[in-house]
């Protein structure tokens, strides 16, 4: 019974710290391309007091912006308690993560500009032109180094 408990302690630990690496990674790309996303897209935000709002869905919990990208394009993310009604029918400004995709050992991240409405307790998001940043994993190094990026629009 001994065995088994220790057995099992010892996969829960190698799990754990699996799982915090590829989190940790999953992070680093996913700035890399939010950071390359709004230098293309904003670059008058940077000198702007405006505020960049991102959507919470399919960002992790545990996973955050870069300290540089918050301080140089005010990124907040989307709370509907900070906005009143009258904002929300007029629309508020912001991006999505769309859902990682993960094909062979190429790594998609799509970042799309929404607008968030409020009609009658109903949210609505509308998505507007979006960018894909590929990633292909360095079978040498365990790096993920950048294939393209790519504009789309409606």
């Amino acid at each position: 019974m001994r065995r088994k408990i220790n057995l099992l302690i010892g996969f829960m630990l190698m799990a754990s710290i699996i799982s915090g690496q590829t989190e940790s990674q999953f992070c680093d790309l996913l700035n890399r391309s939010v950071d390359s996303y709004l230098q293309k897209r904003q670059p008058v935000v940077a000198k702007s007091r405006n505020e960049t709002v991102f959507l919470k869905d399919n960002i992790p919990v545990g996973c955050h912006f870069s300290e540089t990208a918050t301080r140089l394009y005010h990124i907040v993310q989307f709370e509907k308690m900070h906005y009143r009604k009258a904002r929300l029918r007029r629309g508020v400004a912001a991006y999505r993560v769309l859902p990682v995709v993960l094909a062979g050992d190429i790594v998609s991240v799509r970042i799309t500009a929404v607008v968030v409405t409020r009609r009658k307790n109903n949210y609505t998001i509308s998505s507007g032109d979006g960018y894909t940043c590929r990633y292909r994993l360095n079978g040498g190094s365990g790096q993920w180094e950048l294939l393209d990026e790519v504009e789309t629009g409606l």
